[in-house]
């Protein structure tokens, strides 16, 4: 486990070493400032103290304690540049490894795990890194050379000096045990309570709108409580434990003073000797106490490190770098099956979309339209079968060309905390102000750009929460509009925009898309006759594959369209109204 922390490290593993040594040498001072007091003690009980030899063993001492503390805080500082550059290597390697997995397990997991595993989790290895590591090791050796120092004066002191040590083994065996038995049902409490503060902070404008601030609030009430009370009961199962610990073993002197006296008193045991043995039993006393405290933190943190492996050892989403192997457009499914959470949403799917069509994805809530576009996009992996870009297999392309090639704007758009210029940038890096303008005029978002105060330099919040929904859509179908790919997924994107604008969108939308492959997602099938194919999904299975007017004759496409005609003859009859 160290050996891979180290390897984390980098560059800076001299400095975990140097961490190590000059605590080492720390400790080595403090404990030699407790023998050069046990020479003085000697000295005065032999009559034999003068001013000089004052003098001399207290500028000893003053020196010695100066070294402690300095070196001392040399090794913290070495040991933090160690911990946080090991820390911001594990963070990035984490980010990395997110980047690689799946886009459909990140959506998943959720923000408030990812939160736990990035934040936290990784956090809490500081302790171990910065002063677990290198002080435990160094307390380490120090106990181990005074006990051994102990059985050489005397062996039976020695045994003396180790009877606190099974009983806080045995204290830390409970909490070790208890740690063990309840840190899975901790993280999966810390995880709820992270999930239900997002959700909480979130959905706060629904929770408004609707005034169900009760249920809100019982919910985030039920996480924060559950979790006090899980880390309280927690604590109280193991004070006992940690009462016991703290108040023996640093007790060493307990049984060594009374029991040494006795031996002295028969004559067994030389005074001088006893004096000794005392004080390197009370320069063992921090040392131990510091030791057995980073036993359960050590525990704790190998649970984290466990955790954080078990995520970088997640399947990774296959691609490959045959970029110069695509040749066209075309979008072909053969034989596809895939499943989700154990459940297979497309079965045995097979269809090809020619390069520079129009098709349409129609079906029932659930029925997996929107599947079919993030697996194009290449969000999972495929249980079985090929997805085909150009004749190449999307497994075998790099997730940069094909991102390249395609644009997906859903009914769940997406800004940035930035301005609207640098979220539209996002699209295109090097577009100029003309090319920006030109996509915002498309989408019909360039007037409502210009009448902020700031214009395309506003700011829209965190997620764009200082725009509307309707407004939100414009602006990430601009975004779409100028990335200028040869593939255009949209799923349900004009789904809060407006009526006025709606039929401007969907036409400037079928001017940009002439020369380019469009596949439209959509529950509203008003645009569905302009597409020259129209794929019909039905629990997971293509239906058909044809025109408007020939699905007509299928009663589960003619059902759809149906509905929706009879949406749009729908009409309010109002006899009166009442001004109260």
């Amino acid at each position: 486990m160290l050996k891979k922390l180290f390897s984390y490290a980098g560059d800076y593993r001299k400095n975990g070493y140097l961490a190590v040594l000059y605590i080492l040498l720390s400790v080595i001072s403090e404990i030699s400032t407790f023998y050069i007091v046990y020479l003085l003690i000697n000295i005065i009980i032999e009559g034999e103290l003068t001013l000089n030899i004052i003098l001399y063993y207290g500028v000893a001492i003053i020196i010695l304690y100066g070294l402690k503390s300095t070196l001392f805080s040399l090794g913290l500082d070495n040991s933090h540049i160690f911990a946080y550059n090991t820390l911001f290597n594990i963070r990035k390697k984490f980010a990395m490894k997110i980047k690689k997995i799946s886009l459909g397990t990140i959506l998943t997991k959720g923000a408030g795990g990812y939160r736990q595993n990035f934040v936290d989790d990784i956090e809490n290895i500081e302790l171990l890194l910065a002063h677990g590591l290198p002080e435990g090791l160094p307390y380490f050796i120090s106990c181990i050379t005074v006990y051994i120092a102990l059985f050489i004066v005397d062996f039976r002191i020695g045994l003396l000096s180790l009877i606190t040590i099974p009983i806080g083994i045995i204290a830390m065996g409970g909490m070790v045990k208890s740690g063990t038995e309840k840190q899975e049902q901790y993280h999966k409490s810390l995880v709820n309570l992270n999930n239900s503060i997002i959700e909480y902070v979130k959905g706060m404008e629904v929770v408004k709108i609707f005034n169900k601030t009760k249920i809100s609030n019982k919910k985030i009430n039920d996480a924060i409580v559950s979790y006090r009370d899980f880390t309280v009961g927690w604590y109280k199962n193991n004070w006992n434990y940690m009462a016991v610990f703290q108040s023996v073993v640093p007790s060493t002197v307990a049984f060594i003073l009374p029991c040494g006296l006795y031996m002295v008193y028969n004559g067994t045991l030389e005074l001088s000797v006893l004096l000794f043995c005392i004080i390197l039993a009370l320069s063992i006393s921090t040392p131990l106490l510091k030791l057995m405290n980073y036993f359960p933190v050590l525990h704790n943190v190998i649970n984290k490190i466990e955790k954080l492996e078990q995520q970088f050892d997640q399947p990774e989403i296959k691609v490959g770098n045959s970029d110069n192997m695509v040749k066209s457009n075309e979008i072909e499914f053969n034989d596809v099956t895939f499943s989700y959470d154990n459940t297979q949403v497309i079965k045995n799917m097979n269809f090809k979309i020619k390069e520079n069509s129009k098709i349409g994805i129609v079906g029932e809530s659930g029925s997996g339209k929107s599947t079919i576009g993030k697996l194009i996009m290449h969000y999972w992996d495929i249980d079985s079968g090929q997805i085909l870009f150009g004749g190449v297999d999307i497994r075998d392309i790099s997730l940069k060309e094909l991102m390249s090639r395609v644009s997906y704007v859903s009914q769940d758009n997406f800004l940035f905390n930035m301005s609207i210029k640098d979220n539209l940038l996002i699209a295109k890096p090097d577009a100029t102000d003309e090319e920006i303008i030109k996509a915002c005029k498309y989408a019909q978002c360039y007037d409502l750009i210009m009448s902020l105060d700031d214009g395309f330099n506003t700011n829209v919040g965190d997620c764009g929460s200082k725009l509307s929904g309707g407004e939100r859509q414009r602006i990430t179908i601009a975004r779409a509009i100028l990335k200028d790919s040869s593939v255009i997924i949209l799923d349900e994107a004009t789904s809060y925009t407006d009526p006025e604008n709606n039929v401007l969108i969907d036409k400037a939308i079928m001017n940009l898309t002439k020369n380019k492959t469009l596949i439209t997602i959509a529950h509203k099938l008003k645009t569905m006759k302009d597409m020259d194919n129209i794929i019909l999904v039905d629990e997971g299975k293509l239906v058909d594959f044809a025109p408007h007017e020939k699905l007509l004759n299928n009663d589960i496409y003619k059902n759809l369209w149906n509905r929706h005609v009879r949406s749009l003859e729908y009409k309010f009859n109002v006899k009166e109204y009442y001004y109260g």
